[in-house]
């Protein structure tokens, strides 16, 4: 299998019809064969993610990103394996 020239990493939707979603830069390369991973998005995952591609105006504060907190503490929760705050806070620094 050849090399991609470059590799594009991105959040798609999968329309109705079952096409996905790519961005400008991409939608240009019609007929074009592309290897595509999937893998689902949380709605925490995906701010973050256009927040820092530059799609959500930066303030710099979290209030800004309007997520429910349950949400955000099964997530920290999952991903630093406890919901202790000084535990997480040690992890962070490492």
């Amino acid at each position: 299998m050849q090399e991609p020239d470059k590799l594009y990493k991105f959040i798609g939707h999968i329309l109705p019809d079952g096409h996905l979603t790519l961005p400008d830069d991409l939608a240009g390369d019609t007929g074009k064969a592309f290897e595509v991973t999937m893998k689902s998005v949380n709605d925490i995952q995906n701010k973050a993610s256009l927040y820092l591609q530059g799609k959500l105006e930066k303030k710099h504060r979290l209030a800004d990103i309007n997520l429910p907190a349950d949400e955000i503490a099964e997530d920290i929760a999952r991903t630093y394996g406890t919901s202790n705050i000084d535990e997480i806070i040690r992890a962070v620094r490492k």
